[in-house]
């Protein structure tokens, strides 16, 4: 075998390397990038559900909302609640 065999092979080696070091630090950087976006989608929902820790239902109670929204708020939640599809619904104010 010729020198200069052996001298491209190593250096088609080391550029291996390097491509396979290269794709694992781009795996492990977009790895911990999706970590770190579903750790903060997953706190705004817990933060959501649980303000300052607690229930909604028990933080805030209904005299807030008739306080907020006046006394038009029993008649849209009455209207609401006698649609035909049971369990719970989103209603934006």
């Amino acid at each position: 075998m010729s020198p200069d065999l052996g001298r491209s092979a190593s250096v088609s080696a080391s550029k291996m390397r390097y491509q396979m070091n290269r794709l694992r630090r781009m795996a492990a950087t977009f790895e911990l990038q999706r970590e770190t976006s579903l750790k903060k989608h997953a706190t705004a929902i817990l933060l959501s559900l649980y303000p300052d820790g607690h229930l909604q239902e028990r933080l805030l109670g209904g005299v807030w909302f008739l306080a907020r929204y006046g006394d038009t708020l029993p008649d849209l939640l009455i209207e609401h609640a006698a649609q035909e599809c049971p369990g719970h619904r989103v209603l934006y104010l």
